[in-house]
């Protein structure tokens, strides 16, 4: 049948349906279905109905208004009555932008509806709005951290305050330079004698010594080396020292000789 023909018998359908359509009969709504994120395909249906028969309103494809950046895609057109009240409904395809962040807002869908009996009328379903613009628990959530984070620095700052030597701790200054000159000499046999003498000395602060490895690396070092037969070298005695070298530091007043 001719396009002019199909047009022709919907206008007599509609001449024929019985009474004209209240303004405040036609219902119009619009539903999304997808998960909202940047480049995501959303599928949209805007939904119009009536009380009646389907014959008694005649829905045009209605505008939808879409994000800035979004593409709109048309999909297929239905219809049902359930014996007492009809539904149209529209389907379509709007694929979010690929930049920018959410909430997006979908709608509202404007939709001319041909009425029975002649005239017509326009329906508005409202937006969708899609994906979650930042809340202020998650802002109560960031200032809590920065309040943990801040308690952190000042607990660590306290432990290294507590690290500070005391005025009789100067000779540590030297210890840690008598080290640093046998290690540098290539004195093995000399700098792990300094060694065990600086892990005792460290060892006498409260908080420097849950930081120590154990002494018996170095002593079982020193008795290979005296009875075992072994010769001491850098290479072996590097990782036993390190280690003490570095608490030392955080001991020594930043100010003072190293």
């Amino acid at each position: 049948m001719r396009p002019a023909c199909l047009l022709g018998a919907a206008l007599l359908l509609l001449a024929c349906a019985g009474p004209a359509l209240a303004t405040d009969a036609l219902t119009a709504r619009l539903l999304t279905r997808g998960t909202a994120a940047t480049g995501a395909e959303i599928e949209v249906q805007v939904e119009v109905s009536w009380a009646g028969r389907p014959e008694r309103a005649a829905p045009t494809i209605p505008t939808i208004t879409v994000p800035e950046g979004a593409g709109l895609r048309l999909g297929r057109t239905g219809s049902s009555f359930d014996g007492s009240r009809s539904r149209w409904w529209t389907n379509s395809t709007v694929t979010l932008p690929d930049q920018g962040a959410g909430p997006w807002s979908i709608g509202p869908a404007v939709v001319t509806v041909a009425l029975a009996g002649g005239g017509e009328q326009v329906v508005t379903a409202p937006a969708r709005v899609l994906g979650r613009a930042p809340r202020r628990g998650l802002v109560g959530q960031a200032l809590a951290s920065g309040v943990v984070l801040a308690a952190a620095i000042a607990a660590f700052l306290a432990m290294f305050r507590r690290l500070r030597p005391a005025p009789g701790d100067a000779p540590l200054h030297d210890l840690v330079a008598a080290v640093q000159t046998a290690m540098s000499a290539d004195d093995a046999a000399g700098a792990l004698e300094l060694a065990i003498t600086l892990h005792g000395r460290l060892a006498e602060h409260r908080v420097a010594r849950d930081y120590l490895p154990p002494l018996q690396g170095l002593t079982e070092r020193r008795e290979a080396t005296r009875f075992g037969g072994e010769d001491a070298s850098m290479r072996t005695l590097t990782p036993l020292v390190g280690p003490l070298l570095v608490i030392a530091g955080a001991l020594l007043d930043p100010e003072a000789p190293r």
